[in-house]
C-alpha cells in the first residue's frame, strides 16, 4: 500500500465532491451538521461516558439502504464538528474513491479506511491553503518571529486555530504537521508532551471565552 499515494488523492476528492455538492464556502465549521443532515438521517443523542462522539451506519427504510449518522451531543463541539465531518465522508464513500484513485488493489482494510476518512476530515474543515494563511495571520497579529517560537507562543497560536476551525487540540496538532507548518521533529515534540500541553490548551482557551 502507497500510503503518500493515497493521501495525494484525498484533496481530488474533496474538490470533486465540493463541486458535487456545491460547497463553496472554503471553512465550514459546524455548518457540518447542516451539510450532514442534507445527505442523511441525522440523530442527535446526549450520552456522558460514551467514548464515540459519532458513528454511521446504514438501514433498510421502505425497502430501501438509507445513511444514518449519530452524533454525541454531551462532546464538546469541536468534537462533535469533527466527528461529522468524518461521518460525512463514510455517508460520501469517500475512501473507496480515494483507493480507487491511488490505483490500490484489493480490498480496502476498516483500519485504512478509518485512516483516509480522518485525513478527509482534516482537509475538509481545515483546508491547506487557509490554514497556513490563518496561522501566518495569528503569528503576525501576536508579533512572533517563526525562527525564535517557543513552544507555549506556537500553542497559543493553535488555540486560535482550533477556534478558527471549531476543531479539537488534536486535530490541530496533527495538521500543522500535515501541512508543513512545522517540523518532524517539533511535531514529535508536541506529542510526547500532549499530557502536560493540555491543561495550557485548556486554561488558554477558556481564557478566550
Amino acid at each position: 500500500m502507497n500510503w503518500e499515494k493515497i493521501m495525494e488523492q484525498i484533496p481530488i476528492a474533496i474538490e470533486k465532491v465540493r463541486r458535487d455538492y456545491v460547497l463553496n464556502n472554503m471553512v465550514i465549521r459546524d455548518d457540518i451538521f447542516g451539510i450532514l443532515e442534507k445527505h442523511c438521517t441525522v440523530v442527535y443523542y446526549p450520552i456522558e461516558n460514551e467514548i464515540n462522539c459519532g458513528f454511521h451506519t446504514k438501514r433498510f427504510v421502505k425497502d430501501r439502504l438509507e445513511d444514518f449518522v449519530y452524533i454525541n451531543t454531551a462532546k464538546p463541539v469541536a468534537e462533535q464538528v469533527f466527528a461529522a465531518a468524518h461521518e460525512l465522508g463514510h455517508v460520501w464513500g469517500v475512501a473507496a474513491q480515494v483507493w480507487e484513485l491511488a490505483g490500490e488493489q484489493g480490498a480496502l482494510e476498516s483500519k485504512t479506511e478509518e485512516r483516509i476518512i480522518n485525513r478527509f476530515a482534516a482537509e475538509l474543515l481545515m483546508p491547506a491553503k487557509e490554514f497556513r494563511k490563518t496561522f501566518r495571520v495569528h503569528m503576525e497579529k501576536l508579533d512572533l518571529d517563526p525562527n525564535k517560537l517557543r513552544l507555549a507562543d506556537l500553542i497559543r497560536v493553535m488555540v486560535l486555530q482550533m477556534n478558527d476551525y471549531m476543531v479539537p487540540y488534536e486535530s490541530v496538532r496533527k495538521r500543522v504537521f500535515e501541512t508543513k507548518i512545522i517540523t518532524h521533529k517539533l511535531g514529535d515534540v508536541l506529542l510526547r508532551n500532549e499530557e502536560a500541553i493540555l491543561p495550557l490548551v485548556n486554561a488558554l482557551r477558556e481564557a478566550a471565552l
